[in-house]
C-alpha cells in the first residue's frame, strides 16, 4: 500500500473522511462466514465421485488378482511350516 501524504491526512481529518482501511467490513457474523448446507453436500457428493473414479481407475490400470495374491501367500506359509518340521 503507497503511504498517505500528510496532505490527504489533514483532508481527511478535516472533511472527517475515512480511510480505504477503516473503510473494510470485517464482519464477525457467522452467518456470512459458514458454509451452505448445499456446499457441504456438494462437497461431499464430489469427494465421492472422486474417490470412486479413483480407485475404479487403479483397478482396472494394476488389475491385481486378490486370489492369486492369497494362494500365493498359502504356498509360502506352507513352505514355511514345511522347512520348520
Amino acid at each position: 500500500m503507497p503511504p498517505i501524504s500528510l496532505g490527504s491526512l489533514i483532508a481527511q481529518a478535516t472533511r472527517g473522511g475515512r480511510s480505504v482501511v477503516s473503510r473494510r467490513n470485517f464482519c464477525s457474523s457467522r452467518s456470512s462466514n459458514e458454509p451452505k448446507v448445499a456446499e457441504i453436500i456438494g462437497w461431499l457428493v464430489f469427494g465421492s465421485i472422486s474417490a470412486a473414479a479413483g480407485y475404479g481407475t487403479a483397478y482396472h490400470l494394476f488389475e491385481v488378482d486378490e486370489m492369486e495374491l492369497v494362494k500365493e501367500r498359502q504356498k509360502v506359509e506352507t513352505n514355511k511350516q514345511e522347512a520348520l518340521e
